[in-house]
């Protein structure tokens, strides 16, 4: 068995500029081959029987579950990643100005990562047995290469710390001086993140790996259908009146059976709202001597209380039934807490 293999390159330049700024910029990539991920060896052959590859394995008598029985998962060296990235970082040194002493850094980077899995314990949503077989002809075997769950298009930051200029003895250096002021900005696009089916499409016993069709691509991309029994047009709107059909050619994604097609919604194609964060920190340091002295220092993280939303996107499966999921692409679910001040004392001797 192959072991996880690496390549990574790199081509970068610095150079100076005036008043003191350097300027870094870089290109990097890598890629990556044999990474584990899980892939059933024993993959449902018949949809509508439940039969698998070697029905021996499947020991149950309830035809009903056949489907999820039988499974045979291994753990394969047969993932790929790819990696690039256009990388810019500005700085400027901790010196002096007629305001005080400024330090002054801020990076850029516009990077693209690509896998067919992220998760060694995801599965895809085609059993890689099946790529093989006659009833899996018709779709790349590439199906699941998408953006990766750790993919992030845009991510930038600045960072300033500041020690105001001010008397250094007497009262007015007591009061006026030792202050120092810094703050962080953070800001990155949102989580990619996948629609889900929410019917087991290729029988594979898994729910999470598999993904809707696309009915109407002009349609809005909050607008689904789900199978019904009872419409004439097959499809319901899962986010209308119980029993309220709807006509697929007028929704973006439908609840799809069978096997992935060309019409099959890729992996992480939608991404979540963007992240911003700005953490702020003051500090005051009371000197008394030499070698003893007083600071107070306050942190505030997440100091503009902003609502930053995580990837656990609610009602991102196309059939909602018994998920207890909310509306379809409802953004309800945050990455991180509200405003924390913390409040510290420390002396020194």
């Amino acid at each position: 068995i192959a072991s996880p293999d690496t390549q990574r390159w790199s081509l970068g330049f610095q150079r100076e500029l005036p008043y003191g700024m350097i300027i870094d910029s870089s290109y990097v990539g890598s890629v990556s081959h044999h990474l584990y991920q899980t892939l059933d060896l024993n993959p449902v052959v018949n949809l509508a029987t439940g039969d698998r590859l070697h029905p021996e394995l499947q020991t149950s008598l309830v035809p009903s579950i056949r489907i999820g029985q039988g499974i045979r998962t291994v753990r394969a060296a047969s993932a790929n990643s790819n990696y690039e990235a256009l990388q810019f970082n500005v700085r400027r040194g901790f010196k002096s100005t007629p305001l005080g002493a400024v330090q002054l850094v801020g990076s850029y980077t516009y990077a693209h990562y690509l896998d067919n899995i992220s998760d060694v314990f995801g599965f895809d949503a085609t059993p890689s047995a099946l790529q093989s077989v006659p009833q899996a002809l018709g779709f790349s075997p590439r199906i699941d290469y998408g953006n990766s769950d750790f993919d992030r298009r845009h991510v930038g930051a600045i960072g300033l710390l500041w020690t105001p200029r001010a008397p250094t003895a007497g009262l007015m250096g007591s009061l006026a001086g030792g202050w120092t002021l810094s703050a962080v900005s953070h800001w990155s696009t949102g989580f990619p993140y996948t629609v889900q089916n929410g019917f087991d499409r290729n029988g594979d016993g898994q729910l999470g790996p598999d993904r809707p069709d696309i009915s109407n691509p002009l349609a809005p991309l909050n607008t689904r259908a789900s199978f019904s029994a009872t419409c004439a047009t097959g499809f319901t709107n899962p986010d209308g009146l119980p029993g309220n059909c709807v006509d697929p050619s007028t929704v973006h994604f439908v609840e799809g059976a069978g096997l992935p097609n060309a019409r099959t919604v890729g992996r992480n194609t939608l991404f979540a709202p963007g992240l911003d964060n700005v953490d702020f920190s003051i500090a005051k340091r009371f000197k008394f001597t030499e070698k003893s002295g007083f600071e107070l220092r306050m942190d505030m993280f997440n100091a503009l209380n902003t609502i930053n939303f995580g990837n656990n996107v609610a009602g991102r499966t196309i059939d909602p039934s018994g998920t207890g999921q909310g509306a379809f692409g409802d953004f309800t679910q945050t990455d991180s807490f509200g405003r924390t001040v913390r409040i510290r004392a420390k002396f020194e001797f």
